[in-house]
């Protein structure tokens, strides 16, 4: 059996920056990495909702549909100065790892996991933010379109906001609505095999045979599911391939 485990935290004492007029913009005191934006509450229901909220500066126009965001600042008005710190850096603070190895009479087994937590990622890739001016080539992913909120429909499991043809200043904006727990444990590598007695060996003039079978990429236990939790961002990442392999070892 063996087993590894790493922990690395780091706190910006001092950066050198100007204070910031408000406190929860001060990075100092964050970590290296830790992303910046807005706090999504939900989305916006109707007009009723938009005028009952605090006015969003984001967009020329808000609608119904559109991500709403929490006035940190509490001035009455969703601006920049309503950003703060968000979630965990991108690059994991906990990664881990274990396994172990058996063999008895002739069979052998070994597997691997490894690990990581405290993590945190964004789904902002071009099929998240489909049709916006930067990325007029791509469509949206499935994701977003079956979980998007729909005028006249039951919103109250919607995740995102509505689907638009063209850039939305609003709702493509770094927030804790696309934001997600990147945490992960994979089963990284199993492999079985079997090695036939060495007197059997010896009958056909060799000095052994084993027979294994072995699989990479195997499991991934993780809160995302929809992208490999080690890709950068998003959702259009090409995803891990999952591989077999049977063969046979002699040695003559």
């Amino acid at each position: 059996f063996y087993g590894n485990f790493t922990y690395a935290h780091n706190t910006i004492i001092e950066d050198d920056t100007p204070k910031p007029k408000w406190s929860y913009q001060d990075s100092r005191g964050t970590s290296i990495d830790q992303s910046f934006g807005y706090v999504a509450i939900g989305l916006f229901e109707d007009e009723e909702d938009i005028a009952n909220s605090p006015q969003q500066k984001l967009s020329s126009t808000v609608l119904p549909g559109d991500i709403k965001y929490a006035d940190l600042n509490g001035d009455g008005i969703i601006d920049p100065y309503d950003r703060t710190y968000i979630g965990n850096p991108r690059t994991p603070e906990i990664m881990y790892g274990f396994g172990l190895a058996l063999a008895y009479k002739g069979w052998d087994f070994s597997i691997g996991f490894t690990g990581a937590a405290r993590t945190s990622m964004f789904l902002t890739s071009e099929d998240m933010w489909p049709f916006s001016l930067e990325y007029p080539r791509y469509n949206v992913s499935r994701e977003y379109y079956d979980h998007r909120w729909v005028a006249g429909a039951d919103n109250s499991k919607a995740k995102y906001p509505a689907v638009i043809n063209g850039n939305s200043p609003n709702n493509y904006v770094t927030s804790t609505l696309y934001m997600r727990d990147a945490s992960y444990l994979k089963l990284k590598n199993a492999e079985i095999g079997y090695s036939i007695p060495e007197r059997a060996a010896d009958a056909i003039g060799l000095e052994g045979i084993r027979v294994f079978l072995n699989g990479l990429n195997l499991l991934c236990f993780d809160k995302i599911k929809i992208v490999d939790p080690e890709a950068d961002s998003g959702t259009g990442n090409y995803p891990q391939q999952r591989a077999f392999n049977i063969g046979v070892q002699i040695n003559f």
